[in-house]
């Protein structure tokens, strides 16, 4: 016997030592066929086992080397298919960055479609498109097209895509604007226009127009306007130029800025596109009579209907010129205002609503000396509810402006008169209103209640708590209706509202929440209310015969104001089993025995 050797604690017979044989050539062959038909088995999984972008499909721009802004230009996309497969349901998609528009639409319009349909082999389509450049600080445009398609006998859609820059060079109408960045309140100044067409071509039809503030008061135009602040710019010819000179003045509180807006407007294929825009801001320096207005205190004030307002108009003369005959005035604007809590001897003109104070009235206005400073105060109350006809009659502002003049200019001051001016604008808080009912007779809101009333010891009644929401003056937000279930009621699960959110149940602690996001103003003023029922049920003890039981405690209600960010709050009692809003419960019977 041969010997034996120890493996892993496992015992082998010994094998007699033979050479190593070679592996036979059709070995060798078997293995080399099958690495080849494995791996070719894999390419071919690749190659025809799943979908790839074939790039079989070309797209091409053609555009001009530069383009002015404000003209129009044409850019070609070719679409081609140097394939022998028809490409199907093709579609071309042109992306316009901003400042670049399609001529004859919208110029908010980014995105173009074109459907194309089937593209043979061979064949080249191309597609034009008429676009104009607009604004003032666009330098270069980049353009995207992409082809999306399928290839026939297949449901994969493909896509092509090419991008291309267009050199946006001057415009093709300029325009400047000049004019001082700051000036006094009421002091005249020139604003400057130059225009000139930049352009090969002549332009016609054109207009020249110009926005001003409110506040801003035109004087002389050279040359003057053929429409209210509006030029016609005729017969524009190649390289012309021109000019015009607006004179005239602001009236505004010291820190207020002014935009005034020049735009020259022309037609391309129908449609009126602003070619060149240009805006100056004025801002209105300090006064030399300062000018504040506030509200019990504050210029921030929040007032509510009903409320009696302390108005403080407070001057002062800043410069080293005594001014003389000053008069000051104060517009009252506002539906909520109570024009007949005016005190008598206040110099009211009830035709403009406007209060007037002058050294007649007010001696100290004779004359204000450099540094000195006075104050004017009058009372006024608002009204006692609001004045609402409609859905719309919300965000209610109590607004003053206030203005003091005097002859008097300080020296080498561009005025004839020297004024100040200055606003208030206060909010009126909104309102919400919250109302706790219960019935036992309520067919009218679909829900049944069985049992007896007047309720007995020992056998359920059910009723029906109505929450009843208005609102006044303002939309809220975030309007929250809770209240706890007494010890012994039960929630019997039947609940109802008029909007999409219904009352939840807190079995745990009792109580009763409803949520409802967005609630518009006045609701339950014009129109119905929200509302909400659910229906609740009550056993009485021996204990407490001839009593009344307390169904719901006190029903809380919180919003947020969306005009003046306030959070309101609201209560209402607690509601019994007396049932003071059923009109067919009797009075004052309480639990029978």
């Amino acid at each position: 016997m041969g010997e034996r050797i120890e493996s892993f604690g496992f015992e082998k017979p010994a094998v007699p030592a033979e050479e190593p044989r070679r592996p036979s050539k059709i070995k060798w062959l078997i293995v080399l066929f099958s690495v080849f038909l494995v791996g070719g088995s894999l390419a071919l999984f690749f190659l025809l086992g799943r979908e790839s972008n074939p790039h079989i499909a070309g797209v091409e721009f053609k555009k001009p080397d530069s383009v002015l802004i404000g003209e129009p230009f044409v850019v070609s996309v070719s679409v081609t298919n140097p394939s022998n497969q028809i490409l199907q349901d093709a579609r071309l998609i042109l992306n316009l960055p901003v400042g670049v528009s399609l001529v004859g639409q919208q110029e908010t319009l980014r995105t173009v479609e074109r459907m194309i349909g089937d593209i043979t082999p061979g064949s080249l389509t191309p597609n034009t498109f008429n676009l104009i450049a607009l604004g003032d600080n666009l330098s270069l445009a980049r353009l995207s097209a992409t082809l999306e398609y399928r290839v026939s006998g297949s449901k994969v859609e493909y896509s092509e895509k090419s991008e291309v820059d267009v050199a946006l060079s001057q415009p093709a109408i300029s325009l400047d604007m000049e004019g001082p960045s700051s000036v006094l309140s009421s002091e005249s100044f020139d604003i400057l226009l130059r225009y000139k067409n930049n352009s090969a071509q002549p332009f016609d039809g054109l207009r020249l127009k110009v926005t001003y503030p409110a506040a801003f008061k035109a004087g002389k135009t050279e040359p003057a306007p053929q429409m209210p602040n509006i030029w016609s710019l005729e017969n524009l010819a190649r390289g012309a130029s021109a000019e015009i000179k607006i004179s005239g003045a602001v009236t505004g509180s010291e820190g207020q800025y002014f935009p005034i807006k020049a735009e020259i407007l022309g037609k391309v294929q129908g449609k009126e596109y602003a070619l060149v825009t240009k805006t100056l801001t004025v801002g209105v320096q300090s006064s030399p009579l300062a000018l504040a207005v506030f509200v019990n205190g504050k210029s921030d004030y929040i007032a509510r209907r009903g409320e009696q307002l302390s108005y403080e108009i407070k001057y002062k003369n800043n410069s080293d010129t005594a001014f003389e005959n000053i008069t000051v005035t104060a517009k009252l604007i506002g539906e909520m205002f109570n024009f007949s809590s005016i005190m008598e001897n206040l110099p009211f003109n009830s035709l403009t609503n406007t209060l007037t104070w002058t050294s007649a009235n007010m001696p100290e206005l004779a004359l204000l000396s450099p540094g000195e400073e006075g104050m004017i105060r009058f009372m006024f109350r608002t009204k006692d509810s609001f004045p609402i006809s409609r859905i719309g009659d919300k965000n209610y502002l109590l607004k003053v402006s206030a203005q003091i003049e005097s002859p008097t200019v300080p020296s080498g001051t561009p005025v004839s008169r020297t004024i100040s001016v200055a606003k208030s604008e206060n909010k009126v808080y909104g309102e919400l209103g919250i109302d706790a009912r219960a019935f036992f007779w309520d067919a009218a809101s679909g829900i049944a209640n069985t049992g007896p009333f007047p309720p007995k010891v020992g056998q359920p009644t059910q009723y029906t708590i109505h929450w009843v929401v208005k609102s006044m003056a303002a939309d809220f937000s975030g309007v929250t209706v809770t209240g706890f279930l007494q010890p012994g009621i039960r929630w019997t699960g039947k609940v109802k509202s008029s909007v999409a959110a219904v009352p939840s149940y807190d079995p745990n602690s009792g109580k009763v929440t409803w949520l409802i996001d967005h609630l518009q103003a006045n609701r339950g003023i014009v129109g119905d209310p929200v509302e909400a029922i659910f229906q609740v049920s009550a056993t009485p003890s021996t204990n407490q015969v001839g009593r009344d039981i307390t169904l719901l405690e006190e029903t809380k209600l919180e919003g947020r104001d969306d005009f003046t960010g306030f959070a309101f709050s609201a209560t209402d009692q607690g509601v019994t089993t007396r049932l003071p809003d059923d009109p067919n419960a009797p009075v004052g019977t309480g639990v029978q025995p």
